[in-house]
Order: structure tokens, then sequence, then C-alpha cells
């Protein structure tokens, strides 16, 4: 693997880490086993637009909604008035 791209890398480390869990016994014990191989895989902007993090809790599913559009001007210009106040107090 001389001149091995990303993807080949990642394709052989998946390889390991699921045939050590199968040797320790740990794919047995989880609630949810892992497919064999290609692990799933999200971009940087995807995680972030998604999740707001780069390092999502998948666990849980809980992405990211704006609803910023579905609130009045008037009350978002509200809610900057009052964190400026707090930050000068």
């Amino acid at each position: 693997m001389a001149f091995a791209d990303e993807r080949t890398v990642m394709n052989e480390i998946e390889r390991l880490v699921f045939h050590i869990w199968e040797t320790m016994g740990i794919q047995a014990k989880m609630k949810k086993p892992m497919k064999k191989a290609p692990f799933m895989h999200m971009t940087y902007m995807e995680a972030m637009a998604c999740y707001g993090s780069d390092k999502p809790d998948l666990r849980y599913g809980a992405r990211v909604s704006f609803r910023s559009h579905r609130l009045a001007s008037s009350f978002i210009a509200n809610l900057f008035l009052l964190d400026s106040s707090l930050s000068t107090a």
C-alpha cells in the first residue's frame, strides 16, 4: 500500500475494526450489530449542516432544524436586544 488513497486506507481500517470486534465478541454483545462494511460516512459539511457538530451522536437522530423563518421579525429583534443587555450587566 505504498500509494494508497484515503478510500483504500479507510476500507482496510473498517475491515480490521470489524475483525477485532468479532474476535473479541463485541459484535455479539451489541444491541444493533454492525454490518460488515463499509461503515457510514459523512462529510464535515454534512455533519455541521445536519447536526451542528463535527462529531454528531447518531444514536438519537437529533438533527438540527432551523425554524427562525416562522418567527416574527420583531421577536427575533427582541432576542438580540435581550442578549446585548445581559452582556453589559
